[in-house]
Formats: structure tokens, sequence, C-alpha cells
């Protein structure tokens, strides 16, 4: 059962009074044209309690006295924007001054931090990227199937399956027909090979029939356990761009899943192995005739190196693109609404943190290999989808929604985020929302989030954190992660120091370390006068 937070009581009595609002034109494209900008000059005062660690600082608030604190205290600030457009730096407040405080030396200097562009220079292979496949559509009627089309599975029966051979601006291309082996059948699935990556053993780009019956068994394993949590996968089949009809009728392997295995990309080789691990393509759900290069049923990909030589990975993956063949029937057959890029890749990420536990695999394996990613780069990226930054994308929506389903429910909250009839924020809101009974809304849930990203101590109250034991959701630890691309020693989240000013993107966070808490009795903090008016920040003393 979902425990109040601490932010959950300082919501529900906060008011925010503006002093006073200007509308200031911004001529970037990047950020928010109009801006309400509100100018700060109430002193307000705070007393702190172990039991009251948190206070949500007004945007007229320009001096704040903390009374009761002690010294060696550690003081932090949290910055949300809780909005879809990015809070340009010029807006976002920032501490100017403070009384009995050691300013901290976070950050070092601006030029000692790893700008997010380089994450590049290292190996793909630790992450899953996604390619983008667009459908093409046809003029020409569906094409229903005769009996003798209606495949009888057999192992080693071959058939041609529509295969990518090449990847252009990070998209698989070039499809074409190749000949594939039916090498396994499990329960739920088809496992085929192409032909020209099966071996004796599993190396390089080469896979065997004992891979093939691995990756059947562990489709098995995982199939109940998603689908009764995200939904049950559709059994129709599009016949037109619009117009369902049973997928038994149209698709030669029927309703049963079909995973194939080959070198998604043909990009293999010995240094880098490869880039894509796996993928679901909306494509396969249309008949053919209706849509270019579809196999016309369920279908799932897995590259071969990662099937044999990253057996758990591929694993992982499978659970991943399961996840998105059902979002596809949640979201967009059933609701006719279509899911951001960030939060179907989230909930996909949390697809595969859910069987971790099960299927045995470990966080390298796992959406938690981003965590590192995440705690080093997380103010770059909100809760959106960057093409720059695609991998930072991923890490910070699975941070998010790591940190929520463990907060609120676990697989609960996870079936409410699937099966609602929302999507992005509107859908983790009403999941939020339905789960406690209570309307949330996401500015509340980022500084919470924001908390879960300071505090790493056994407190005095129910404090949101990542380290909750959610049945099959493991807790998470942030503090055994270090920053990636980071020159810092210590591990968690990197913080910014008291006077470093960043954009704030869209649905996104920065963590201030102001400083330490010379002696005790009170200090007083000066901010800066300007500030946007969507801007929330949040005060924190450890």
């Amino acid at each position: 059962m979902h425990k109040k937070s601490l932010i959950s009581f300082i919501f529900a009595i906060f008011l925010v009074f503006s002093n006073c609002t200007d509308i200031v034109e911004d001529d970037c494209d990047d950020f928010q044209k109009n801006v309400s900008v509100v100018k700060a000059s109430i002193n307000s005062s705070w007393t702190f309690s172990h039991l009251l660690p948190i206070n949500e600082i007004k945007n007229d608030t320009k001096t704040i006295t903390i009374e009761n604190v002690k010294e060696n205290s550690k003081i932090y600030i949290a910055r949300v924007n809780p909005t879809n457009t990015v809070i340009n730096e010029e807006y976002v407040r920032y501490v100017e001054n403070a009384s009995n405080i050691i300013f901290s030396d976070s950050t070092k200097s601006k030029s000692s931090r790893i700008a997010a562009s380089d994450f590049y220079s290292e190996g793909l292979h630790e992450d899953k990227i996604e390619p983008e496949i667009k459908v093409k559509f046809n003029s020409t009627r569906a094409a229903s199937i005769s009996q003798q089309e209606q495949i009888v599975a057999n192992i080693g029966m071959s058939r041609k399956i529509y295969i990518d051979h090449g990847i252009k601006n990070g998209s698989v291309c070039d499809f074409s027909k190749d000949n594939a082996t039916l090498m396994a059948i499990g329960k739920y699935c088809y496992v085929w090979i192409i032909d020209d990556y099966i071996s004796h053993s599993n190396t390089r780009k080469f896979v065997n029939k004992s891979c093939a019956e691995n990756i059947a068994a562990k489709f098995d394993d995982m199939y109940q356990m998603i689908i009764e949590v995200f939904g049950k996968e559709s059994n129709e089949i599009y016949v037109s761009k619009t117009r369902r009809a049973s997928m038994g009728i149209y698709s030669p392997t029927g309703t049963k899943m079909n995973i194939v295995i080959y070198d998604i990309g043909k990009d293999y080789d010995s240094t880098k192995s490869g880039s894509i691990v796996g993928y679901f393509s909306q494509k396969d759900y249309y008949a053919e005739g209706v849509a270019d290069y579809t196999n016309v049923g369920k279908y799932l990909y897995l590259d071969s190196y990662y099937a044999g030589s990253k057996f758990n990975m591929a694993v992982s993956t499978l659970a991943h693109e399961f996840q998105h063949l059902i979002n596809f029937k949640m979201k967009n057959m059933v609701n006719n609404i279509s899911s951001s890029f960030w939060f179907n890749e989230m909930l996909s990420m949390l697809a595969e943190d859910y069987i971790q536990k099960s299927m045995g695999i470990e966080d390298s394996n796992s959406p938690k290999n981003r965590i590192s990613r995440f705690e080093g780069h997380y103010r770059d990226c909100g809760l959106e989808y960057r093409s720059d930054n695609s991998l930072l994308s991923y890490a910070s929506s699975y941070a998010f929604g790591a940190w929520l389903v463990r907060q609120y429910g676990g697989k609960d909250l996870l079936r409410e985020l699937s099966r609602n009839s929302y999507v992005d924020i509107d859908s983790i809101e009403n999941a939020v929302s339905t789960i406690t009974g209570s309307d949330i809304k996401i500015g509340r849930l980022l500084g919470e989030f924001a908390q879960a990203c300071v505090f790493n101590a056994e407190l005095l109250y129910d404090y949101p954190t990542f380290n909750k034991d959610e049945g099959q959701l493991l807790p998470i630890d942030l503090w055994k992660y270090k920053p990636r691309d980071s020159y810092r020693i210590s591990n968690g989240p990197v913080f910014y120091d008291y006077n470093d000013r960043y954009e704030l993107r869209p649905y996104g966070i920065n963590l201030i370390e102001v400083g330490t808490v010379e002696k005790t009795g009170s200090v007083t903090i000066t901010f800066s006068e300007i500030s946007d008016e969507n801007q929330k920040m949040y005060i924190f003393v450890q």
C-alpha cells in the first residue's frame, strides 16, 4: 500500500501568490514564446524539523530564513519544470547568497563537465536503441490466405520472411524476403533463424538451434507475467488502414508470436558487434497488400549477435519489444491514440524491469545499466525524446518510471499506465490518481522524484525513494552507481553549485547542493529575483 510522502502534505496546503508578473517575449525557437515572469520580493521563514525536512519555495520569495538547523547539515535545492516546454536559463532561479552556510563546490567548473553529446564515444552495445520504422501503405486490397497457405509448424520447415538489410539515419531499411528456418516451437511462439545466420555454435553473428530453443523457453516463461500486467496483445490485423479482422484469416502463422533472429541492419563487425538488439514494427499488423514489407502477424526481431553472445540482454529486450507490441493494441487499436516515444520506451523498460527478477537477469543486462547515464546528465533531458541525446532520453524516462512504480504501487500502477485510455503525462497523472484516490499532478510527482534523487539515508518519515521492494520490482540504490562520463569519484546523482544556472528541460529537474551549515542556529538564503512563473523550487535539509 502506498504511504503518503511529505510533499503530498506540502502540496495540500501550499498556494502560490505572485508579487509581480510580466509577459516577456523570447525569440529562441527552442524556448517558450511567451514567458510569464515573477519578480520575487517577499521575506519568509521556515522552522526545520526532522519530520519536515523539505519546503517548497514560493516564486515571490526573495529570501528565506531556516530556523533550527544543526551544524554540518546539508542544504539542497531542487528546481522542477512541470511543463512540456523548455524554461530558459535566464528565467531559472538560483541562490545569490546565504548566511551561516559554507558553499559547496559540487561541480568544480563548467568546463570540467563532459558534454552530454560525448556519450557516443562509448560502445552502444551497452544500451538498446530503437530503430524507427514507418509503415508504408499500398492502395491494393488485403489478401486473405487459403488453407494451403496456413503453415503446419514443424521444426526445420522453411519460409520467406521480410527482414532489413541495412541501417540509414538510425532506422533499419532495404527490406526484402530472406529464407528462414523454424528452429523452435514454444507454447506461445515460433522462433525462426534466417538461414544466413544458422551455425552449429553461437559465435559472432551466428546462432544455433539450442539458442532458438532457449529463446522460446524464456518467452514462454515471461508471457503470462507480462500480459497479466500490460494487457493481452491483439489477435486482429488491419485489412485496411482502419478496418480490422481476425488475424487467423490473414496470417500464415495464425495468432502465435514469431521471433525472428538475424543480424539486424547487417551491422555486425568484430569491434562494435551491432547497435540494435531488437525491435517490433507495426507494419506486421497489416495484411498483405495493405502495407509494404509486412510479414502479416505477430513478429518480434532479435539480433543474432546478442541472442548468441549476450543472451540475458536479448531476453530483456524480448520483454521490451513485447511491450511495444502490446502497447500498439492498448493505446493505438483500443483507444485510437499514440504514445510519445519517451512514454512508450518508459513502459518497455519497465517491462524489462518487471521480469528481471524472475528471469535472473543481471543489472548490467537490464535497463538499470542506464541509471549511471541519468545520474551524470539528467539536467540535459526531462520526460521527452531528444534525437541528439537518444540514449539519455531512454535513461531519463527509465529513471523516472522506475521511481514512480516503486513509489506508487508496483504492478498495479504498471497495469494502469498500460491499460488506461491516456498516454504520456495524462496517463501518468490518471494512473497515480486512480491508485491513490487523490488528484495528483506532474509538478508534485517531479518534486517527489527530485527528493528521491537527493536523500540517501534512513529518515524519520516515509520519504520518496527508489529503494522500495515492490514484489517483482527490486529496490534500487541510486548510490550504488557512478555517474557516467563524470569526473566525480562519489556515486549517486550529480549536484550542481548554488549559483549554477541551466535551462530546465520539459518535465525536467536540476539538483543543487547549496552547502553545509556552519553552526547550529538559523541560515538565510537569498534567491535571484526573476523566474518563470511555472518553475517550482524545493529546499531540502539533510
